[in-house]
Parts: C-alpha cells; structure tokens; sequence
C-alpha cells in the first residue's frame, strides 16, 4: 500500500518542480536583459565591453568595426558581472535539471561569437570550456565516464594540435570571405550598402559631336574637320555584388555540423549505458521474476554482442546456434536459464530466491566467458560500445 501510494505524488509533483525551474531561469534572463538595455550604468558597461572586444578584434585581424558612443570613464567590469551570473546560474540550472538544450545553445553561441570576431581563448582553455559544455549537454555525472569524455577531448586536441599546428591559410581565406559575405548581407538588411558603396558622379557625359546642338548657328562647319560618330559597345567592367544565400546557408549548416557531430557518438553511448544501468538495477529488485527477467536478457544480450544469439526466434531455440559456440554444459545451462525465464515471463507464481541465485550464477558464467577470456578488442567493445560491462 505504501508503494501504490508514493508512486503517484511523485508523477504529480515532478512536473510542477520542472516548470518552476524553468520559470525562474526566464525570469532572472529576462531581469538580466532588462537591466543590461534598460539600465543606463549597465547599458553604459555592455557598450563599452562591446567596444573592448572591437578593439581586441581588430588588434589580429583586418576588421574595422563601428564603435559605441561612451563617457571616458565607463567599465565594462558591470556587464561583464551581470552576464557572467547569468550564464553561471544557467548552466547551475541545466546540470540540477539535466537540460542538455542551455549548454548546446551556449556551446553555439561561443562558437559563432569567436567565428565572427575573430577572437578565441587560449587553445587549452578553449578546448576544456568546450569539454564541459559537452559533459553538461551529455548529461554525465558519473566521475569515471567524465573523466573518459575528457580523457577522449584531450586525445582529440593533442592529435589535432599535432597534425594541424598553426593556422590554415586556405580554412582562412574561406573563412574571411563569408564574413565578407555576411557583411554585404548585414548592409542590404540595413539599408546602408547604397549609401556607403555608390559612387557620386564626378563628371557629365558628353558627345563630342553634339548632334542637333547649335544647329543653324554661325559655327556649324566646325562639325566638319574630319570628325565621325564613333561608338563603343557597353562592357561590362566587374560583376554585380551578389549575396550567395546558398552558400552562407551551406556554410552555417556546415558549422552546426561540425560542432555537433563530435557530440554523437557520446549520445550513442550515454543512451546504451541508460539501458544497461536500468537493467542492471533490476537485478536487485525484490520481486524475483523481475531480477529473473533482468538477468537473463541481459546474458541474452551478451550473446548477441558476441555474435551467438539467434535474432527473433524465440529464446528457447537459441541452443541451436550456441552448439556450435559454446560447451554443452554451458548450452544445457542455459535451456534451464531460459526455462526459467519463461516461467518468470508468462506463469503468475512468484519465483524463488534460489531460482534466482540460479539465475545469477548463469550470468557471471557467461560474463567470464565472453567477457573475462576474451581479447582486448572484444573487451573494448563489450564495455564502451555494447555498454554490457560496467
């Protein structure tokens, strides 16, 4: 009685603790924008940070920016104050929640900041901000898988360091041309790329002959001294400006992917080890049918890694293939295993505690067979891909 009452009050109350959080995180990032725009110290403190980072932008490359009236005297240490909160209570709020969508947001935005300043932190520094965010978006807690995501971040920085150290000239060079390309996007929404790229007409255009100008004063012989009407083809000097919206679409989608993609594979695996542990928790419910159930899909789920299950069949013709595999003894074991199984899945009698311990010596049999004699190869994948040792 006491589990059919505690069951409910926890479906009802999760929901209203989620939407609470939630409502605090946009309350407080509305109240941070609001006293950023609308308060003029904190409006002051933003356009001179923004002005910093101009400066600190143009410094390394060959960007002019346009710069923010302010007094002499302005910090920008206010601003700075007020979004680094922001973002701390953000991420605090994400990890006590489990949002995998704050840190991937925050994961772009960093990106696309220090892709159109031109501006990045230490490479090391870079790279270990990044790794947090992914732990944060992959939702681990875990000491040991933390320290495996960065241990794989610090393998993958050092290989690249060490490949391709320095600057691509060519990555470069594509990459100031879709500034570029941004830019004259940027002035059309704007308004202001008429203004700023037309040229003022310095002179008039003439015909030297002037046909029917003058006609019938004192001096028309003067047309002619051997002069004839001449004409010239219009050419066309240079290309029209061109915005190529394919190509900046194919260029952000190209981004997205690229800081996406490296996060996948740990998606992968943060789902399979999900079930593996949930699984694995069951072997020690009190109900025996359900440890029994537990226990054995999960040796089913050994041999199925290792090449030796039988696809949809049902459990009980499994034998047929583990013959040519596996010991008579262990395949005679396991026509018992799935025996119980069976009656665990389908019969309404509670199991027994010994049918249980049954249960549980066929599993470490087979973790010791498929897992404790095998290569290392095999380990890798049964432990990192399968998620079936842990």
């Amino acid at each position: 009685m006491k589990r059919l009452f505690t069951k409910p009050q926890q479906s009802v109350r999760q929901p209203h603790d989620k939407a609470r959080r939630m409502t605090a995180a946009l309350c407080l990032a509305a109240a941070v924008l609001v006293l950023l725009f609308f308060l003029p110290a904190a409006r002051e403190s933003l356009k001179c940070l923004l002005n910093r980072l101009f400066s600190a932008s143009e410094a390394v490359n060959t960007y002019v920016y346009d710069r923010f009236s302010v007094a002499a005297d302005a910090s920008p240490t206010l601003a700075l104050l007020l979004l680094g909160g922001l973002m701390a209570v953000l991420l605090l709020l994400s990890f006590l929640r489990r949002g995998r969508l704050i840190p991937f947001l925050f994961a772009l935005l960093l990106a696309f900041a220090e892709i159109w300043l031109g501006l990045t932190p230490p490479p090391l520094l870079n790279a270990l901000l990044f790794a947090l965010l992914m732990l944060l978006a992959l939702r681990v807690r875990d000491l040991r898988n933390a320290g495996a995501v960065l241990l794989a971040s610090a393998v993958v920085f050092f290989f690249i360091s060490a490949v391709f150290p320095g600057v691509s000239a060519a990555q470069e060079e594509r990459s100031e041309l879709a500034r570029d390309q941004l830019d004259v996007l940027e002035q059309r929404i704007t308004g202001t790329y008429a203004e700023e790229n037309s040229t003022a007409q310095s002179a008039r255009e003439e015909n030297r002959l002037h046909e029917g100008a003058d006609a019938g004063s004192e001096d028309d012989n003067r047309n002619d001294r051997g002069y004839q009407h001449l004409y010239e083809q219009e050419q066309q000097i240079s290309r029209p400006q061109r915005v190529r919206y394919l190509k900046i679409i194919l260029l952000a989608l190209g981004i997205l992917a690229l800081l996406t993609l490296p996060f996948v594979p740990f998606l992968f695996f943060n789902a399979k080890r999900k079930q593996s542990l949930a699984r694995r928790a069951a072997f020690a419910s009190p109900d025996c049918a359900e440890a029994i159930r537990a226990m054995f899909l999960h040796l089913t789920a050994y041999l199925d890694a290792c090449g030796m299950g039988a696809g949809n069949r049902s459990f009980s013709r499994w034998p047929e293939r583990l013959s040519g595999h596996m010991p008579a003894d262990y395949v005679q074991e396991y026509r018992y295993a799935a025996s119980l199984f069976s009656e665990a899945a389908y019969s309404t009698h509670p199991m027994t505690e010994e049918q249980r311990t049954n249960m549980e010596k066929f599993l470490d049999e087979t973790e010791r067979i498929l897992y404790d004699e095998a290569g290392w190869k095999q380990k890798l994948r049964l432990k990192y891909v399968e998620c079936l040792h842990l």
